[in-house]
């Protein structure tokens, strides 16, 4: 079944840890529930895992919460919890969603595709997001400027919650932000 959703694939970064096995061990055993609980806080669901890793899939919900801001959200709240430096992406768009299975859900398509891309090219404390992303998120979110779609655009912080009157000149705020710097 093919869906929209918004996928966010967070990396915790074990470089400077590398030296002490145990006690890169300690910080994923640090860094691992706070994925399951930031996922379960946002209303993501983790869909895998692999090493340091970790796949979370956003959908909409009942209360029609934005998916795409959530999905951002959680990537920052985990950042700023993690014992370790971390790398974060976040694309919205189409997947096909198999449910079932030994995870519960699989998505498959380009949204994860391009997802690994940005992961690929995030920096430590980092969370890249793409077009699609950006579009539904900059009323919630501020962009540092100078992204574009083959490499996404840094997350530079979370904005306050707005009315549906201020959340509209978001877009329009970040364009003239971008013409004048």
């Amino acid at each position: 079944m093919t869906e929209r959703i918004s996928a966010l694939l967070i990396k915790f970064r074990f470089s400077r840890l590398a030296s002490d096995p145990t006690a890169a061990d300690e910080a994923f055993q640090i860094a691992s529930p706070t994925v399951l609980t930031e996922a379960e806080r946002f209303r993501g669901a983790v869909a895998t895992s692999i090493g340091s890793v970790f796949l979370v899939l956003f959908g909409e919900c009942a209360d029609g919460a934005a998916y795409a801001v959530r999905a951002v959200r959680m990537a920052a709240a985990v950042r700023d919890a993690a014992p370790t430096t971390v790398g974060a992406a976040v694309t919205t768009g189409e997947a096909l969603l198999r449910y079932g299975g030994v995870t519960g859900v699989t998505a498959v398509g380009p949204v994860i595709d391009t997802c690994q891309s940005l992961l690929e090219m995030a920096g430590d404390n980092e969370i890249r997001v793409c077009a699609n992303t950006r579009r539904n998120t900059v009323a919630a979110i501020a962009y540092e400027c100078g992204g574009d779609a083959t490499v996404g655009w840094p997350v530079a912080s979370l904005r306050e919650d707005r009315t549906p009157e201020s959340a509209d000149r978001g877009l329009e705020l970040d364009v003239l932000q971008d013409l004048f710097q």
